[in-house]
């Protein structure tokens, strides 16, 4: 192997490089511009600039390329399969995959003015050297291994528009399986129970995430994920947030190894800004969407009820609310078929006064003190309960008959043992008897 030149001789070899790579590009009619600040990238490449005379609308399909220039003495100090570089800052690579568009390493070993090229894509060198992402790269330098193309155009070309075939960062052009194929996947929901009274909507997810280590696929992933809850979870009484677990593979998730645990709670909400706050959201504004922090405060959102209510007035309140449960209880026992159905306009009766009971009059409910905490406490189950209910009422495609009308009995007979309670519980709680 020759002797690494320094110095000029090193410039010189680069900027021959360079050249080299820029004319057959321009050869091929891939417009390629030299990057007037060089903060690490040579190249920025464009595929159909050339192509759009007749006025059509030409999607852009850009590109990043990095040079690095040999010179070698012989053709014997040339590999004719690959060639080994150098990366002397694992920063750099760490940089690159931070682009949005597809980064190429090109090296350029020239003899005499015959350059011999050598490329690999990006994603396909961090796939090969850190499989887990680049976060497990300690050490300061590494050397890479890129393969020869003898048609580096063609080579380029293939990567960059198969980059924005798959990876698309507008994710919301795609059709949903290959978002699914290409990029996340939703491999669960789960609906956190808190009482009536928090001041949330909550959901956990877990998330199996198939695009490259790369955090521009990371972000893009994520943005359509919290784009698609924005639109269809948006909009009701209290605020919905989202707990993400994302994973890169199956094992993982039965592993419970999650390779991000995020926050996301929904915007435009007149209660946003209180939940960020309660849950530390951090401050920049590139932040702002989405918390990264295993230590989660959402307990300390989903506990926050309204402030505490004299005992007199609460008690008078939740009497008032429970006897409203009560009779919406009796109502649907009253007039449930043999099979577990109401009668279309008695089922839209009791949704209307359910809604009204728990999402205005249970919310507005404040704290009482210690001493009747637990009757609150009954209160929410009741409503929780009598929720499962309605949703077992309604038509359900997911799951077969049998099942629904099993789960509506036995939500049905826990309701059955608080119908009526609220007297003789809080005759206990005050030291009287019934």
């Amino acid at each position: 192997m020759s002797k690494r030149p320094t110095g000029y001789k090193a410039q010189l070899t680069g900027d021959q490089a360079e050249i080299k790579v820029e004319d057959v590009l321009n050869d091929a009619k891939i417009w390629c511009a030299k990057m007037s600040k060089d903060n690490g990238e040579d190249f920025l490449v464009e595929l159909g600039a050339y192509s759009n005379d007749r006025g059509e609308r030409v999607e852009p399909q850009i590109g990043m390329l990095q040079v690095k220039g040999h010179r070698a003495e012989t053709v014997d100090q040339i590999d004719p399969d690959c060639a080994k570089r150098v990366v002397d800052d694992v920063d750099k690579l760490r940089r690159w995959a931070a682009h949005p568009a597809p980064v190429i390493l090109i090296a350029v070993d020239l003899i005499d003015t015959t350059p011999t090229f050598h490329a690999d894509v990006l994603d396909s060198i961090i796939l090969r050297y850190a499989p887990n992402g680049l976060a497990e790269l300690s050490q300061k330098s590494i050397t890479i291994t890129l393969p020869r193309r003898d048609d580096l155009a063609g080579f380029v070309r293939q990567e960059v528009k198969g980059f924005y075939a798959k990876n698309a960062f507008q994710l919301d052009r795609l059709e949903q399986s290959a978002i699914e194929r290409n990029h996340y996947e939703i491999l669960s929901r789960e609906d956190d129970n808190y009482p009536v009274t928090a001041k949330i909507r909550s959901a956990s997810f877990r998330i199996l995430w198939k695009g490259p280590w790369r955090p521009a696929h990371f972000w893009a992933s994520l943005n359509h994920l919290a784009d698609h809850l924005q639109t269809t979870e948006a909009g009701q009484t209290k605020p919905f947030t989202a707990n993400f677990h994302v994973y890169r593979s199956y094992r993982d998730m039965v592993d419970n190894n999650a390779v991000a645990h995020m926050k996301w709670v929904e915007e435009r909400h007149p209660e946003t800004d209180t939940i960020k706050e309660i849950t530390r959201f951090p401050k920049p504004k590139n932040w702002a969407r989405f918390r990264f922090n295993t230590a989660s405060s959402s307990l300390d959102v989903a506990d926050h009820q309204f402030p505490q209510m004299d005992d007199s007035l609460f008690l008078e309140e939740a009497g008032r609310i429970w006897a409203a449960l009560d009779s919406l209880s009796e109502t649907i026992r009253e007039n449930l078929s043999d099979v577990g159905r109401l009668d279309k306009t008695v089922l839209q009766t009791c949704k209307e006064t359910f809604e009204d009971l728990r999402f205005v009059q249970v919310e507005e409910l404040g704290s009482p003190s210690p001493q009747y905490a637990l009757l609150d406490e009954l209160l929410q189950s009741y409503a929780s309960r009598l929720d499962a209910v309605m949703k077992w009422l309604a038509d359900m495609d997911d799951i077969s008959e049998s099942k629904r009308q099993r789960w509506l009995r036995r939500d049905i007979d826990i309701a059955i043992g608080l119908y009526k309670a609220f007297a003789p519980v809080e005759a206990q709680l005050s030291g009287r008897t019934t």
